[in-house]
């Protein structure tokens, strides 16, 4: 009994290493935290839809405006509140975001049609302290371009705590979570009617998040959001009708279909989904719609084999198989047997000597 005890412990040991050895790190620990304020914006007289709970406001050409938001805090601390201009973009999943700041941006976020930036239109404060159970108002001055505009001009304010500290425990990573309120912005000095239309301006293959995708950039070429936006694509080797890489997005009364910025790209991915980059042509067809409008674009593409190389090597959808951990866990997978069949025979040996 007790050699078979001692297998057993032996047995449990190595399969408890090699799960080590395959789990390469312990679990960090996440500690998420409420927002500890609130954001009411003030919506002037000038508001085109007073039942959006964000500023939607038509003024003339070189018109200024001072606008407000109230910052409420219910705390028994104060809160300190760091607040951002940023432009609307759109991200790979269709989805409009309010993050950019950067000028680099207008390169490869927004079209070149992008002329009249909101960020320098719009001016907010830097940081604000909202005392302990206290509110406070907040000023946003506006100064419209000199020039008379068709569409809107669209963005964000962010509103994030500052002052959040990090709890600290031996022996393990601690995350903060840092929440933010965005209030959407949006700019006008009509309210025509502007027709949507989108234009691709190139396909080409890279990685988002370390995955694998070809990428087709979808320039939206007007002051306009475009919304509801259902998209059926494919991605063929040249002169052949097989389908390696597909996107469905159905839109319907849901709204669930895609949505992009005004003058934005919208990078659309065709994600390869673990296989790998081969080089050689393509072709793209790629069908996209919204509100009875639609736009089909078909166009030849190359992969060189350099670029397939690299991105095979970092995307973390491919299964790439660790010969030398297979070897090891084989090794040791042996040892056991061996050193199983050397306690059995002792075992037997005992027993003979015994009898």
């Amino acid at each position: 009994m007790r050699v078979t005890g001692l297998i057993k412990k032996f047995f449990l040991f190595l399969v408890a290493m090699i799960g080590l050895v395959m789990s390469g790190a312990a679990p960090a620990v996440v500690s998420a935290n409420e927002i500890n304020f609130a954001v009411i914006p003030n919506l002037p007289d000038n508001q085109v839809d007073k039942n959006h709970s964000y500023f939607d406001l038509k003024l003339d050409p070189g018109q200024s405006q001072t606008v407000s938001v109230t910052l409420k805090n219910d705390t028994d601390k104060d809160v300190v509140v760091a607040m951002t201009m940023t432009r609307a973009t759109t991200n790979t999943a269709g989805v409009v975001q309010y993050s950019s700041t950067s000028d680099k941006d207008l390169k490869s976020k927004l079209d070149k049609s992008y002329t009249n930036d909101i960020v320098k239109a719009v001016n907010v404060p830097n940081s604000q302290t909202i005392p302990a159970h206290s509110s406070i108002q907040v000023p946003i001055t506006i100064k419209m371009p000199n020039q008379n505009f068709k569409g809107v001009m669209a963005g964000g304010i962010t509103f994030k705590q500052t002052n959040l500290k990090q709890k600290k425990s031996s022996g393990q990573t601690n995350i903060v979570n840092q929440y933010a309120y965005t209030v959407g912005v949006t700019l006008r000095n009509n309210t025509d009617k502007v027709s949507p239309n989108l234009k691709l301006s190139g396909v080409t293959a890279e990685q988002l998040n370390y995955r694998t995708a070809i990428v087709a950039s979808v320039n939206n070429t007007t002051p306009s959001y475009i919304n509801n936006v259902a998209i059926d694509g494919y991605i063929t080797k040249r002169n052949s009708s097989k389908k390696l890489y597909k996107l469905n997005v159905n839109a319907d009364k849901t709204n669930s279909g895609k949505q992009i910025a005004p003058n934005s790209v919208y990078d659309v991915p065709f994600f390869l989904g673990g296989d790998e980059l081969k080089p050689g042509k393509y072709t793209l067809d790629l069908t996209m719609a919204s509100h009875g409008d639609k736009w089909h674009f078909k166009q030849n593409f190359t992969i060189v084999s350099k670029q397939a190389e690299k991105l095979n090597k970092t995307d973390v959808d491919i299964v790439k198989i660790s010969w030398w951990l297979i070897a090891g866990i084989v090794g040791l997978i042996i040892l056991l047997l061996i050193l199983a069949y050397w306690l059995w025979q002792k075992k037997r040996n005992s027993n003979n000597e015994t009898n």
